[in-house]
């Protein structure tokens, strides 16, 4: 049988980010358009980089064109790698175990569909000793619409592996109702968890496949992705 793909989200999911890339992102915003705080009352969860920054942007009534991303992105990720030490960013419970034993299980791959630019997402997973673990996945600088970044992890970790996955056995881990709409738009089953800025009631309601209070449980979570 075909392995498992596995697509992990990262903020709320594997990482508790404490408001680092809210901050980076304010600092950036600030450095680049001289508007301070233009991330507040912006909602963040399940958005990809490009798309809050749009939001941002939108609120603060400045242009994002081409050249100003290519000034914002380089200052987020400057700010980013400080503030994930200023804010004493953490590593979820149980995330690097689960992630750990998938990587050894020959049933699985593993891959990322995040909301993070690539550049973000290296900078984040380095910080906590996960980036060997995913050689391929969907990032924000694909696609500033999820669904469209989980089809990049789809078709980046088929290129890489050199396995064509089925939608239909592979999964996507993740903390918000965005994560399972972007998962049911391809056709993907969905494992949640009630460890995202939503907090599991919102979670629920989208009503993925099976939700969990966290990744603690390892084997019981091993067990539904690829048993």
């Amino acid at each position: 049988m075909a392995p498992v793909l596995v697509v992990f989200d990262i903020d709320g999911t594997l990482i508790d980010g404490a408001g680092a890339g809210r901050l980076a992102m304010d600092q950036a915003f600030e450095r680049v358009f001289g508007v301070y705080a233009a991330g507040q009352g912006v909602a963040t969860a399940g958005r990809t980089d490009l798309d809050i920054f749009s939001a941002m942007a939108a609120k603060a009534r400045v242009p994002l064109h081409a050249t100003a991303i290519s000034r914002l992105l380089p200052q987020y990720i400057e700010a980013l790698r400080q503030a994930l030490v200023t804010r004493s960013a953490l590593l979820l419970p149980g995330a690097d175990e689960l992630v750990a034993a998938l990587a050894q299980d020959p049933r699985c791959r593993l891959a990322l569909g995040t909301e993070n630019i690539a550049a973000a997402a290296r900078v984040k997973l380095t910080h906590f000793g996960l980036q060997r673990y995913f050689p391929a996945g969907g990032f924000g600088d694909d696609s500033a619409q999820h669904p469209a970044v989980i089809a990049a992890a789809l078709h980046e970790a088929a290129r890489h592996y050199g396995i064509g996955f089925d939608p239909a056995t592979a999964v996507v881990v993740g903390d918000s109702a965005r994560d399972v709409e972007a998962a049911r738009a391809n056709r993907m089953r969905v494992m949640a968890v009630g460890t995202g800025q939503e907090g599991p009631g919102p979670v629920a309601a989208a009503r993925p496949d099976v939700m969990f209070p966290d990744l603690t449980d390892g084997r019981r979570i091993r067990a539904w992705l690829l048993d």
